[in-house]
């Protein structure tokens, strides 16, 4: 029996494992790892003794209805394209106005149409939805500038005045903590292109020997802008 046992548990997990290999994740909980961080903060999910359930804010009836034909499929070893197709409404890319709908509320933390009542949201939820306030002003106030959304975000809360000047941004608490932020990353992402440009900088010209620490200081001071730090007095220090 103890032989028996220990050979069905190899063939278990033998078994197991060529399933794993054949999945479209070769783990347990599949993407989980990736989407479940996201989605219970947002409470569309909460995870309670090791299981997935529904969360503060659960699919309605009309957005499980647009999935039930796939999440039946998701049992199945082999499905055929036939079937699949049948669950085409779930799909990538097709317009799903129920989904839509329902995910809208939930980001934008409103009910019926873009009521929003605070008593009914939770921290995150109200920091989500001034977040989107913010974005929405900066693109108000600055269009499409640059190369994506948080350049926009930048023109308006990071630098300049309107942080502090503009009414709609003014009014909102979050705007400031926004603003520390896009500082931080900025400021961080400049360190590390000067310190790639001066990687990039060792070394002579004809890439035969090491440059020197007086070269390097040169070349930094070349870069740096012409303007002088004034001292600090140990007065003001203190």
């Amino acid at each position: 029996m103890s032989v028996g046992r220990h050979g069905h548990s190899r063939d278990a997990r033998a078994a197991d494992e060529e399933q794993l290999s054949q999945s479209y994740s070769p783990r347990r909980w599949g993407f989980w790892d990736q989407y479940g961080g996201p989605a219970t903060v947002l409470g569309t999910v909460d995870v309670r003794d090791g299981v997935l359930r529904p969360g503060r804010h659960p699919c309605p009836p009309s957005v499980k209805e647009l999935f039930a034909p796939l999440l039946s499929l998701a049992a199945r070893d082999i499905v055929s394209f036939a079937d699949l197709e049948t669950a085409g409404q779930a799909a990538l890319g097709v317009p799903c106005p129920a989904e839509r709908e329902w995910l809208t509320d939930v980001l934008t933390a409103t009910r019926g149409g873009g009521t929003h009542a605070q008593g009914d949201w939770e921290a995150s939820d109200r920091t989500r939805r001034a977040t989107l306030r913010i974005l929405g002003r900066a693109i108000d106030l600055h269009g499409h500038e640059g190369d994506g959304y948080q350049e926009t975000l930048r023109s308006a809360v990071a630098f300049g005045g309107e942080a502090t000047t503009d009414p709609v941004l003014e009014a909102i608490p979050e705007t400031a903590g926004w603003r520390g932020v896009l500082l931080r990353h900025y400021s961080v992402g400049a360190w590390r292109r000067l310190w790639a440009a001066l990687v990039a900088g060792v070394g002579s010209k004809d890439g035969e020997a090491d440059r020197s620490a007086e070269e390097l200081r040169d070349w930094l001071a070349q870069k740096a802008p012409g303007a002088n730090v004034p001292p600090t007095s140990p007065t003001a220090a203190g």
